[in-house]
């Protein structure tokens, strides 16, 4: 079976810097100093966090004031997730498994039936869940929580989220340590290993729709398929620090979160920004209620909260190195020349996209280099502003801004 090649993205790309006063992002819980390592709300409202040494944490208004729920455990909780206002679900060390049927108020030990340690838990209804952690283990529940069974599971690598498609409860994806990715197409029966190329640690994904999934990793890493999660692409690397979570929106509007109170946003996937920090401390996972209103939760007791989605400001533009074709002039006016750079040897068709600064493609071409690149792009129907060309070949995509005055 042949080897899926590794497809890289290289963007010129944009990162906004927000200086204004007001501050987009807000600290809203100063009531834990334990790190703190996922977030769900149920509404505007009610929301809940947990995290190390049993901690949880919950508000009624929208993260004005917190107070602490007493659990049945002091084991460190990874992930928290509830399917409806009354019935929720926390997963953490050792298999502990906690369910609440009363909005929080109270929560009873399940058994999971592993001591392994669970680093995600996820609900695709009422009844059916899902559970990862150490070793690959694979739990599943089709009785909302009371019981669980253990799945084969592909992998003996430690696995840390999991997450279905909100459209296909048949389609899920598991991701890990050494760039591990699982998917399931038959409701988490059965799962199959999915080539990742990186061997980075994978932290975080979600499900942009069908067949668009986003998950984030260790070193900057960004991945990304457009076919439910068959083939993936890394995104531009422009941090070397981990990323932990990611949430998208349907309009292709994505926040990353991270080291060192990292947070990062898309308005697609040419342009991405990055967010003024609240805090110097390690976010951990990213909770999208709405396209504005987003939660998150990090080290130290730290929960994050925006209501306008982070807010937008300046720009300042990163310049790539060791750029494989080169665009000149740039700004062009009617012409813009092309040509392979200087020790890069490339003899085959190669794929030549512009998008307008929306993503809206507005030229392609596809072009034999088997005697070299010597192309010129007639740019006389081209209105003024920033573009984004696309040079694609079978194991390489590279994506530089053009303007055009």
């Amino acid at each position: 079976m042949k080897k899926p090649l590794s497809i890289i993205y290289i963007l010129l790309i944009f990162f906004s810097y927000i200086n204004c006063a007001s501050g987009q992002w807000s600290n809203i819980s100063y009531l834990t100093n334990y790190n703190l390592r996922s977030v769900f709300f149920n509404n505007i409202l009610t929301g809940f966090s947990v995290g190390d040494s049993g901690t949880v944490i919950k508000t009624i208004n929208g993260g004005s004031s917190w107070s602490l729920v007493s659990v049945p455990s002091n084991k460190n909780f990874k992930s928290v997730f509830f399917t409806d206002p009354q019935n929720g679900y926390i997963a953490g060390d050792n298999g502990i498994i906690l369910k609440t049927t009363n909005g929080g108020t109270s929560w009873n030990l399940k058994q999971s039936g592993t001591s392994l340690n669970l680093n995600s838990i996820y609900f695709i209804n009422n009844l059916n869940g899902f559970a990862v952690g150490d070793k690959g283990i694979i739990i599943k529940t089709t009785d909302s929580g009371d019981s669980w069974l253990e799945i084969p599971s592909p992998t003996v690598y430690i696995l840390n989220v999991v997450s279905f498609s909100k459209y296909d409860n048949n389609t899920g994806i598991a991701a890990g340590v050494n760039g591990t990715i699982l998917k399931t197409t038959d409701g988490g029966n059965s799962w199959s290993i999915k080539n990742s190329n990186t061997s980075y640690a994978l932290n975080g994904l979600d499900f942009l729709n069908d067949s668009i999934v986003y998950i984030s990793g260790n070193n900057g890493t960004i991945l990304k398929t457009n076919n439910g999660g068959e083939n993936w692409s890394a995104l531009v690397h422009y941090t070397n620090e981990n990323l932990n979570g990611i949430r998208c929106f349907e309009n292709g509007k994505c926040f990353v979160v991270g080291n060192n109170g990292l947070i990062i946003r898309s308005v697609n996937d040419l342009i991405w920004t990055t967010q003024n920090p609240v805090s110097s401390e390690m976010i951990n996972l990213i909770f999208m209620l709405n396209a504005d209103t987003y939660f998150a939760a990090g080290n130290k007791g730290l929960v994050l909260k925006t209501l306008n989605g982070g807010g937008t400001n300046g720009v300042k533009e990163i310049e790539i190195k060791n750029k494989k074709f080169i665009v000149y002039p740039n700004p062009a006016k009617n012409i813009l020349n092309i040509k392979i750079a200087e020790g890069y040897n490339y003899q085959d068709f190669l794929t030549i996209k512009i998008s307008d600064i929306n993503g809206q493609k507005i030229y392609s071409e596809i072009v034999n280099c088997s005697n070299g690149l010597s192309f010129s792009i007639n740019l006389n129907n081209f209105s003024k502003g920033f573009y984004f060309i696309q040079f694609k070949t079978p194991e390489y995509i590279e994506i530089q801004k053009v303007i055009v005055e």
